[in-house]
């Protein structure tokens, strides 16, 4: 009987076949792998707008509330760029805090906007409270009001 060499070519189109499907869930995983670090650089680069944004939010209101009270209105669903990125930008509403004798503080709604594939995409922080930093003498002075 003589001894065969080599490969049929049911073995090599088998082989072939499972090779292509597990290149097909590798490439799935890549995609999927690529698709993960662009939202966690995204949600980095959100978190380290925080401060900035927060701060920004602060000096605007206390400008805002030295100048006249009514002007804290016209904030409310502004967008305003991020000192720094022009990718990002964030919207402000703000309300009054339950309870507070005073009214100082303000209950600002922060949500952080990122321009992706020419659509915003929104990022809502919530409800933060803000105690703007006012001349204290001249607060005092108009009894706390």
């Amino acid at each position: 009987m003589k001894r065969r060499q080599g490969f049929s070519l049911i073995e090599v189109l088998l082989a072939m076949g499972i090779l292509v499907v597990g290149m097909t869930g590798i490439l799935a995983l890549f995609n999927t792998a690529l698709q993960l670090q662009k939202r966690a650089t995204e949600r980095i680069d959100l978190s380290l707008h925080i401060p900035t944004v927060m701060s920004e939010i602060e000096a605007d209101l206390a400008t805002r509330l030295a100048q006249n009270a009514r002007s804290v209105q016209k904030l409310d669903g502004s967008v305003f760029p991020v000192p720094g990125d022009a990718r990002w930008r964030y919207r402000v509403t703000t309300a009054a805090i339950p309870g507070d004798p005073i009214g100082r503080g303000l209950l600002c709604r922060v949500e952080l906007l990122s321009l992706r594939g020419g659509e915003d995409q929104v990022y809502d922080l919530g409800y933060l409270p803000v105690v703007p930093r006012v001349d204290n003498d001249a607060f005092l002075r108009e009894g706390g009001k």
